[in-house]
């Protein structure tokens, strides 16, 4: 069997077990009603039992979601003796990728005004507006809008162009983030930055980050390698803006 037959078997599997377990117990319930009986069962209590466990899982994670936006992590952070660290917290920057393929420049615009709004000091945030090349006339415009805009608000406001056409690659965000990351750790290293002391977030070009999501962070990343200090990040960082517009039923399926 060639390999692409394979994949083409391993494909037919989820299908072929989704559409055994709802027709064999038909099936099967003319010989053996009572074993199939059973099955269906022992079948409802154990999703039963699943839907507990989510349950539990989803308001204890809630908890932890309102803790992590309550806590003032800038506080935190002062009040942590430094000769404790491996890395000093003072030392630390972040950079935030946000990949855009075709985005209205509005979207963008709030997206980089939720970083603006972190109590971190944006001044030691590098922003990385990753644009492709099989967008270049609009990517370009709205490049030169950001960067007039945005430039003073943080340490530095980089725009790179992924090339299109590259043997082997894929056409997806991925590509886009990884060549926007390489450019980013040439600027990083011309500007005599340690790259270690540099957290990168990659974003949708509709994500929204919260205010404390920078500061919350580098306690995560950073403090967490001192053997007398653990913390724990809740997903409170950053939710995507289509999202506002989903029924409430949904968004918890997100």
């Amino acid at each position: 069997m060639n390999q692409k037959k394979f994949n083409r078997f391993l494909e037919f599997l989820p299908g072929f077990f989704a559409w055994s377990a709802l027709l064999i117990p038909i099936i099967l319930s003319y010989k053996f009603p009572i074993i199939v009986g059973i099955f269906i069962i022992l079948f409802d209590l154990y999703w039963v039992f699943k839907a507990v466990i989510m349950g539990l899982h989803l308001v204890y994670g809630y908890k932890l979601l309102q803790a992590g936006i309550a806590t003032n992590w800038q506080s935190k952070l002062s009040h942590i003796p430094r000769n404790n660290l491996s890395i000093n917290p003072d030392d630390i920057y972040h950079a935030v990728i946000i990949a855009t393929y075709q985005e209205d420049i509005s979207i963008l615009n709030s997206s980089i005004q939720s970083v603006i709004e972190s109590d971190f000091n944006t001044h030691k945030i590098i922003l990385v507006l990753a644009t492709e090349e099989r967008d270049r006339e609009r990517a370009a415009k709205y490049a030169v809008i950001l960067s007039n805009k945005y430039q003073s608000k943080f340490y530095q406001f980089i725009t790179t162009i992924h090339p299109d056409g590259i043997a082997g690659e894929m056409k997806a965000k991925g590509a886009n983030v990884t060549w926007a990351a390489k450019e980013l750790y040439k600027f990083i290293v011309s500007k005599n930055i340690n790259p270690e002391n540099v957290i990168v977030s990659t974003a949708d070009a509709d994500s929204r980050f919260h205010s404390k999501y920078f500061s919350a962070l580098i306690q995560i990343d950073y403090i967490a390698v001192s053997s007398r200090f653990r913390y724990l990040l809740t997903t409170f960082g950053k939710h995507h803006h289509l999202l506002e517009f989903l029924p409430l039923a949904q968004r918890f399926g997100k």
